[in-house]
């Protein structure tokens, strides 16, 4: 998915619930273990967001950020964005207050191209990420060295 417009909540009926949208901007959304919603936007704003359940904004970050394309995140709401035009993966702090870039040692630049989706299995300690400047999805293990690439 290459992010929507629009950010938009349903019923499981499939009634629309609520609707946002700023600016003319890309939005996409993961659900946090506690309710709260992670929403990157890119467009006239590039960033990362938390909002409530009512979709008000609690915290945006103020990093530095170009096209954040895909979230993931743990249980303790640490997050992890893929940063497209950085060619970078960043992990957020839950105050988003402070940010570092995973050690990534992917290829022979040592930088990761264009990370398009992200996925965390929090049980087995896994990073999966799929990217698109070389088409492959890797896997990373709990301390984020490559176990696997497809």
């Amino acid at each position: 998915c290459c992010g929507a417009k629009k950010l938009q909540e349903y019923t499981s009926t499939g009634s629309l619930v609520r609707q946002i949208s700023v600016g003319n901007n890309f939005y996409h959304a993961i659900e946090l273990h506690d309710g709260t919603l992670a929403v990157s936007h890119s467009g006239e704003v590039h960033g990362v967001s938390i909002m409530s359940a009512d979709c008000h904004f609690l915290r945006t970050n103020g990093f530095h950020l170009s096209w954040p394309h895909c979230l993931a995140a743990d249980s303790q709401g640490f997050l992890l964005v893929g940063d497209v035009n950085n060619h970078r993966i960043l992990v957020v702090n839950p105050a988003m207050s402070d940010t570092r870039p995973l050690p990534l040692p992917l290829n022979s630049t040592g930088t990761i191209r264009l990370p398009f989706g992200l996925w965390y299995e929090e049980s087995r300690g896994r990073l999966y990420g799929a990217e698109d400047g070389f088409g492959r999805v890797l896997v990373f293990d709990n301390v984020f060295n490559v176990g696997a690439v497809f």
